[in-house]
């Protein structure tokens, strides 16, 4: 019983670590903000890593990300204590909502940008 139950657990880890890492992976590639203002950021995702774009060029910064649930985890490669949280829906392979990156008013409402998957 105790080998069933051991077994059982370890079925159960191997799964859920799964998951976390098919979530870091379905996002690889690049993806273009669509709205509320089309082409102003660009997201490159690979593997662990996030470089967030602006439509005039500039890096904002690069960042580890890790997505659990309806979470993204966003911690700067250049100062990892300013490590940010944000919401994030994934629709498909193809696009995703995730809560402002730009700073906005509190009385306001949440604003989510909308991205897509850039067509190579």
């Amino acid at each position: 019983m105790k080998k069933v139950t051991l077994i059982l657990l370890f079925v159960v880890g191997i799964f859920s670590c799964d998951k976390d890492d098919d979530n870091n992976q379905i996002l690889a590639g690049i993806y273009v903000e669509k709205s509320p203002v089309e082409n102003r950021t660009k997201m490159i995702f690979t593997e662990n890593r996030l470089i967030i774009n602006k439509s005039n060029g500039s890096t904002i910064d690069e960042f580890r990300f890790e997505i659990t649930e309806d979470k993204i985890t966003l911690t700067p490669i250049l100062n990892p204590e300013l490590q940010n949280v944000l919401e994030i829906r994934i629709i498909d392979n193809s696009s995703f909502e995730v809560e402002n990156l730009y700073a906005n008013i509190p009385e306001n409402p949440k604003v989510y940008i909308l991205f897509k998957k850039e067509n190579n």
